[in-house]
C-alpha cells in the first residue's frame, strides 16, 4: 500500500486508475480503532467496532482532499458507521479537554478481489475530515490526500476465504448489535486483541 501523495510516475497513476475502476463495485470495511502506545514508543491498533457493507463506490479528488461516497450501503451498516464517527468525535473532544491527542481512529478500507487472478484492489483511508449521510444508505466522506493509500495486492485462496468468514461474522454481528456505541473506557484495549498488521503503521504514528 502506498499513500496517494507518494504516487509520481505514469505507471503509478495508471495503477491508481485501475484500482478506482475496480472499486466501483466493492466491499467496504469501516472500523473504529484505538491507538495504544507500547513501552518502546511504537503503536498497536485495537479494533473497537467494525461493520462491513457491499456497495457502489465513487472516489473523487480535488486538490488535497479525497471525496468518497458509498452508495446503497446496508441501512444498519450506515447507522453503525455514523455512530462510530460520532464516538470518534466525542472521544477527540474529551481528549482535547485534557490536553491529549485523540487515540480513536476511524478507518475506511475498500477492496475488490479477483479470485481467478489472485489479486485484490485496495484503497484505505483514515480519520475523515467530514462525514455525512445521504438518505438511509449512502455515506459520504472527505479525507485529506495524505491519509489515503492504495495498492494492488496478491492474495491466496486462504486469504479470500478468511476475509469472507470475517465478513460473514461481521455481518451477523451488525444485524444483532445495533446498540449505542458511546465513548469507550480508557482501558478498552484490555478487552481486544491488538492488531499490528493494518496498513503501514507509519500512517498512524502520531494520531491526532
Amino acid at each position: 500500500m502506498r499513500k496517494l501523495t507518494e504516487l509520481s510516475t505514469d505507471s503509478d497513476f495508471e495503477e491508481f486508475s485501475t484500482i478506482l475502476s475496480k472499486l466501483h463495485d466493492s466491499h467496504a470495511v469501516i472500523t473504529m480503532k484505538q491507538a495504544v502506545q507500547r513501552k518502546d514508543g511504537e503503536y498497536n491498533y485495537v479494533d473497537l467496532q467494525q461493520t462491513v457493507t457491499e456497495n457502489r463506490t465513487t472516489v473523487q479528488i480535488n486538490g488535497q482532499f479525497v471525496f468518497i461516497t458509498l452508495h446503497n450501503s446496508r441501512r444498519k451498516s450506515s447507522q453503525k458507521a455514523r455512530t462510530m464517527w460520532n464516538t470518534v468525535l466525542q472521544r477527540g473532544t474529551n481528549q482535547f479537554k485534557k490536553g491529549e491527542a485523540n487515540d480513536y481512529i476511524f478507518v475506511l478500507d475498500m477492496c475488490r478481489s479477483e479470485l481467478d487472478k489472485g489479486t485484490a484492489y485496495c484503497l484505505s483511508a483514515f480519520q475523515p475530515i467530514f462525514m455525512s449521510g445521504e438518505g438511509d444508505s449512502d455515506l459520504s466522506f472527505v479525507f485529506s490526500l495524505e491519509s489515503v493509500a492504495c495498492g494492488i495486492e496478491s492474495v491466496s485462496m486462504y486469504d479470500i476465504e478468511y476475509e469472507l468468514e470475517n465478513e460473514e461474522e461481521s455481518s451477523i454481528n451488525t444485524d444483532a448489535d445495533e446498540g449505542d456505541y458511546s465513548d469507550e473506557p480508557d482501558d478498552a484495549d484490555e478487552n481486544y486483541d491488538a492488531n499490528d498488521d493494518f496498513l503501514n503503521t507509519d500512517m498512524f504514528t502520531n494520531p491526532q
